[in-house]
């Protein structure tokens, strides 16, 4: 038999309670918590989970003497309790927690008897009776238990006889078995633990490392990891908490530093990360007690524990003003290509979106969301949501300044290679806001519109008569006055001209035929090309004349040898 050290820390801190003598009633200007119907039995130290939207029922605990194989189940429509079959193992400090399908798991706890327990066992509803589940690899009491999205459940913490504890187990109920999960990072005991509305999980408040906390740490099971959360505004262990149907989390009653019950309420939005006293206090101080939301959360139930007289019968139901979620946008406030698309969504399931684009607040008569708002100019989009019975949200504002989307060149200019005095192009194809504008470059320097060069700013550079010195890189730089982007670099390459002198028509002879082009061009009835005028010019003189075309006639008819140059 494992030594019961949590039962007899439980008789002390019964005693502690009774022993206190101050008043334990919250004021008459704190309406939010209603009493309830009183359950049959005290309980302290009992768990609780929700079976519907109109049901919890209560597990176990003891009443101050005694450990409870006994529950009972809490109508909140008929505001009356009802009997379930008993557990197969008496427990306190136990958790419990509704499976996927319905059904309820209570997890380790405390036994007079037996000690700590490592055992578990599962409730189903529909037959009413409980059967054996699998045991958890560690012994554990005070610990506390959530039900992930995932279907899976997290244990954390908790102690036993060997000390306090900061592992945690996860159970697959598909599987029926457990397996370890990450360490929360210190001992954590008599604490509690929820389901936040991002499917996180954060512990909160406890003993950790022995000593009374305000800390809180989150689980993250996409990351597998915890990490530190904002702290409770007081100190307070044994207290309990439960998340509302708006992802708040309300932690109510435990002990303060002093060891006194405490009946304030202290409230966690996810939307800020914080905590705040929220104004209203239970009616009865207590520690010990469980604390669940119904499955649809729109009303959270709290029932049993410790007060000043000991382990208490009492409850209390609190019906929360719920708050639509704020919307959230798809992309924070910034600077954003023009034609960006955002897109709004609240986590409030049928809540209403409205919204501005002028930086005006929204109202019922604002545009109604229903598909992405496109940013093509600087705008503060400005949202809210609303559900019918439910608080309106809070206004989302987020500031967008737009910026051109990057030019894109669809056709670079590519590499070409002429012989001197032939015609050379570069042309691009982009594509991007209009008005486009284009400057090419040779060898990183501007061009302009000179000489044999046009087409310096346009889509196509042209570069006629090429010579040896217009060889090398060309570039263009496409713009629109927001953004620009330049071309791959293209190279001209310029090869000799290889020619036979007088030999105006290219066949490779000097004849007649070839002086008639030189008299077509002096009597203006033909234009030579650069090539002819340079085949032509067979003097040198820079000229091609009557000059040249007599000299062709005599080479033809042998009087003249060579003409003066030959390549």
């Amino acid at each position: 038999m494992r030594k019961n050290k949590f039962a007899s820390l439980l008789m002390i801190i019964s005693m502690i309670v009774m022993m206190i003598n101050l008043p334990m009633n919250a004021s008459a200007s704190s309406p939010a918590w209603q009493s309830k119907g009183n359950m049959n039995e005290n309980r302290q130290l009992l768990a609780s989970a929700p079976l519907d939207d109109n049901r919890i029922i209560i597990t176990g605990g003891n009443d101050g003497m005694n450990h409870l194989a006994s529950n009972t189940i809490y109508n909140l429509t008929t505001n009356t309790w009802s009997s379930a079959a008993n557990m197969n193992t008496a427990r306190f400090s136990h958790a419990a927690v509704r499976l996927s399908d319905g059904k309820i798991l209570v997890i380790g706890g405390n036994n007079f008897d037996v000690g700590v327990l490592n055992s578990t066992e599962t409730y189903n509803p529909e037959t009413n009776t409980w059967a054996q589940s699998a045991a958890l690899s560690v012994h554990r009491a005070s610990h506390a238990a959530v039900t992930l999205p995932s279907g899976k459940v997290i244990v954390t913490g908790g102690g036993n006889d060997d000390g306090d504890l900061k592992s945690t187990e996860i159970y697959d109920p598909t599987t029926n078995s457990w397996t370890s999960g990450p360490d929360m990072g210190a001992t954590r005991k008599e604490h509690s633990a929820v389901l936040l509305d991002d499917g996180r999980v954060m512990v909160i408040g406890g003993m950790v490392n022995r000593t009374m906390s305000n800390s809180t740490e989150i689980y993250d099971p996409t990351l597998n990891s915890w990490s530190k959360g904002p702290s409770l505004p007081t100190l307070r262990y044994v207290m309990a908490a439960a998340t509302a149907a708006d992802g708040r989390v309300y932690v109510t009653g435990g002990f303060d530093p002093n060891y006194i019950p405490l009946i304030s309420v202290v409230v966690y939005d996810s939307e800020t990360n914080s905590w705040t006293r929220d104004g209203s206090s239970i009616n009865n101080g207590r520690l010990g007690h469980t604390s669940s939301a119904f499955l649809n959360g729109k009303a959270i139930l709290i029932a049993g524990g410790a007060g000043n007289s000991g382990p208490m019968n009492r409850t209390e139901v609190l019906e929360p003003s719920l708050r639509t979620h704020r919307p959230q946008a798809s992309i924070l406030g910034s600077e954003v290509p023009k034609g960006t698309k955002l897109t709004l969504s609240s986590k409030t399931q049928g809540a209403v979106i409205y919204y501005t684009t002028d930086g005006s607040v929204p109202t019922r008569s604002s545009a109604v969301y229903s598909e992405p708002i496109q940013i093509d100019q600087t705008m503060t989009v400005k949202a809210m949501a609303i559900k019918e019975g439910w608080v309106d949200s809070r206004v989302l504002s987020e500031s967008y300044t737009v910026t051109a989307p990057p030019i894109s060149i669809d056709t670079q200019p590519t590499d070409q290679t002429v012989t001197a005095w032939e015609t050379a192009m570069f042309t691009v194809v982009a594509t991007g806001d209009a008005p486009l504008s284009y400057q090419w470059k040779k060898n990183g320097n501007d061009l302009i519109d000179s000489g044999n060069i046009s087409g310096a700013t346009t889509a196509t550079l042209t570069i006629r008569n090429v010579q040896a010195g217009d060889a090398g890189s060309y570039t263009v730089v496409v713009t629109n006055g927001a953004v620009n982007t330049t071309s791959n670099i293209a190279t001209l390459t310029v090869n000799p001209v290889t020619h036979l002198f007088g030999d105006g028509n290219g066949d490779g002879l000097i004849t007649p035929a070839d002086a008639l082009i030189v008299y077509r061009e002096l009597a203006g009835k033909s234009q030579l090309t650069p090539m002819q005028q340079t085949a032509l010019d067979v003097n040198l003189d820079g000229i091609v004349d009557d000059k040249d075309a007599q000299l062709i006639i005599k080479k033809y008819i042998g009087y003249i040898v060579s003409l003066p140059v030959n390549q």
